[in-house]
């Protein structure tokens, strides 16, 4: 079963169904990011934002709320010169924010103390090797 048909049995369709899967593809297009299939379904199916345990960091949603991934993402660009292909996808938690690089669909923890640089230098580790592996384990799939 995929992870997105796990996730439409997690999570309750009356409060993360995407109505607006429109505004989705229409935020990719203003970032100017080509995202991979696995991102593109999960956004276009669901809003957040998303709260879980496991990784402790709210997960934005793409476009709903005044904090969200487009928001987060363009602040990175302008104050931390995050080039264009990387989608910050969590709220900042003691300094720290999730990215996905929509190049190779890695997933990465940055700290502001270095690991921006590390990011930025190609030298920081990958968290998750893909955004499906981050969503198995931020929402705890088995």
């Amino acid at each position: 079963m995929s992870t997105i048909l796990k996730l439409k049995e997690i999570l309750d369709s009356n409060t993360y169904a995407r109505e607006n899967s429109d505004d989705v593809l229409q935020a990719f297009l203003r970032l100017n990011v080509n995202v991979s299939k696995s991102v593109e379904e999960f956004f276009t199916n669901f809003a957040g934002p998303f709260w879980e345990e496991n990784i402790g960091m709210e997960f934005l949603d793409i476009v709903d709320d005044e904090i969200n991934i487009e928001n987060m993402t363009n602040e990175c660009r302008r104050e931390h010169l995050f080039p264009e292909y990387y989608l910050v996808i969590t709220e900042m938690v003691a300094n720290e924010v999730i990215v996905l690089n929509t190049l190779d669909d890695r997933v990465y923890r940055v700290d502001f103390e270095g690991g921006d640089e590390k990011l930025l230098n190609g030298v920081l580790p990958a968290e998750w090797d893909s955004f499906e592996d981050f969503l198995i384990e931020y929402f705890d799939i088995n």
